[in-house]
């Protein structure tokens, strides 16, 4: 899990270092080693399903934020009303699983967009990115891990 998660940090920090300034992809690479931990289960499947939710509810969240950010700026209460739609909408989709992901997710969002307004408008997208580079990386380090690591009979 460790060289995973160094991986999908590194690759983030580089893949985007001409692009975007130095603190950006910096938390990029933090965001894409998260997606890569959030992977590592028991069994293939159990990471598969991870990997579906972590992207489903990142991607619900990114459209629900960049929904906000288009009309308002960043703020701890646009932060709370996003949180809000986004266990709504899960909710109404019948994803409760995903409601903790999604709502952290805002919560990382909006908070950077408060950080840096300049970036608002393109914050969720760059973190969409690094999550499905997370989550890739992670399930790719699953597999390669597969005889090293005891899984369960699942697999």
């Amino acid at each position: 899990m460790a060289a995973t998660c160094l991986a999908a940090y590194w690759l983030a920090m580089y893949a985007f270092a001409a692009v975007f300034p130095k603190e950006s992809n910096m938390v990029g690479a933090m965001w894409a080693a998260i997606g890569a931990v959030f992977v590592f289960r028991d069994s293939r499947g159990q990471a598969f399903t991870a990997g579906v939710g972590r992207l489903r509810a990142t991607f619900l969240s990114f459209a629900l934020c960049l929904i906000y950010l288009m009309f308002y700026p960043p703020s701890a209460i646009g932060m709370a009303v996003v949180t809000c739609a986004s266990t709504l909408v899960v909710g109404i989709l019948r994803w409760p699983q995903d409601a903790i992901t999604a709502a952290v997710t805002t919560i990382v969002l909006m908070v950077l967009a408060q950080l840096d307004p300049a970036s608002a408008s393109y914050q969720p997208a760059l973190r969409f990115i690094d999550t499905l580079l997370g989550v890739a990386v992670g399930l790719l380090g699953m597999w390669l891990s597969a005889g090293l690591l005891p899984m369960s009979e699942n697999q």
